[in-house]
This record gives C-alpha cells, structure tokens and sequence, in this order.
C-alpha cells in the first residue's frame, strides 16, 4: 500500500501537473488557487521524486521500459531547464514549443504509470 501511495502521489502531484496545460495557465502563469505551485516547485518535485525512483525503482513496480521513459523525461527536462531561466514568468515559458513537447510526454508517462497506482 505505502508503495502505491508513493507512485500515487508522484503521478498525482507531478506528473499530471506537467501534463495539464489547463492546470498550468491556472496555477502557474495566472496564479490562481486553491493550488500554490509554479514551474520551479513543480520541478524540484519532480527530481525529488526521481531521486527515490533511481534508488529503489524495483519497489515500487517499475518495469526497466518505465524507468527509461521516465530516464528520457527527465533528459528532456534537463535540456529544458537549461533555457528556461531566459523566461521571465511561468507564462512564457509554458508557450514554448520544448515544454509543449514535455508535455506530450508527461501525458504519456501519466498513462504509462497509472498501473503502478
């Protein structure tokens, strides 16, 4: 149960975040609640996650497949966040087309991870 709740909160709370435009046009550029999160929470969460994930993947469930999708998203948003302080807000960084591609991606990993949940 506690492995269930661990996956389910990283889908939950990070994952789907960066998968939901709507989500991040609310909360991120426009700054409306309840939710408190911008770009750079949503990503120290993010890492904070994958940090476990790399140390004890077999644990939670994780397929070798899963574990080089999320390798691969996390590579994309490395790249990304090597650009993205040159956006002054979260707004304008949310438009670009590599974040547009994560994304993409992020709504996979939601659908690739939902049977860990």
């Amino acid at each position: 149960m506690e492995n269930n709740n661990f996956m389910h909160r990283f889908v939950a709370d990070t994952i789907a975040c960066m998968a939901d435009r709507d989500y991040q046009i609310r909360v991120w550029a426009r700054g409306e609640g309840p939710e408190c999160d911008s770009f750079c929470e949503s990503m120290n969460a993010f890492y904070d996650y994958m940090e476990i994930i790399y140390s004890e993947y077999k644990k939670y469930g994780l397929n070798d497949e899963d574990l080089n999708f999320l390798k691969n998203l996390e590579k994309k948003i490395d790249d990304f966040s090597e650009i993205a302080a040159q956006f002054d807000r979260d707004g304008d960084l949310i438009n670009d087309l590599k974040w547009l591609e994560i994304v993409e991606i992020s709504k996979e990993a939601c659908e690739r991870l939902k049977k860990y949940v």
